[in-house]
């Protein structure tokens, strides 16, 4: 379990972590848990997501079924996806 991992450090001291978590549960067949506040991170490195809001709630999804309505949910704030091959970047609009 790891509370905000790439807090602190730079893109490629964060995506080299990343890549490295990633790679060791899938190699070792464990599940690793993470916080992370950066919505494009962990949808590029993990694959399944727990969305904890204030309230209380959690919607669980994958990577790949997170949407501006979620995100602007869980951020009490408007966001934009930029389409980029075959990813979505997330920003605060």
């Amino acid at each position: 379990m790891l509370d905000e991992p790439t807090t602190y450090l730079d893109y490629k001291i964060q995506l080299k972590l990343l890549k490295t978590l990633h790679q060791l549960a899938k190699d070792e067949n464990k599940t690793v848990i993470q916080i992370l506040h950066d919505p494009n991170l962990a949808i590029k490195h993990c694959d399944k997501l727990l969305l904890m809001f204030e309230d209380g709630k959690v919607l669980a999804t994958s990577s790949d079924q997170v949407s501006a309505k979620m995100l602007e949910e869980l951020y009490q704030i408007p966001f934009i996806g930029i389409e980029n091959d075959d990813r979505t970047f997330w920003l605060p609009n």
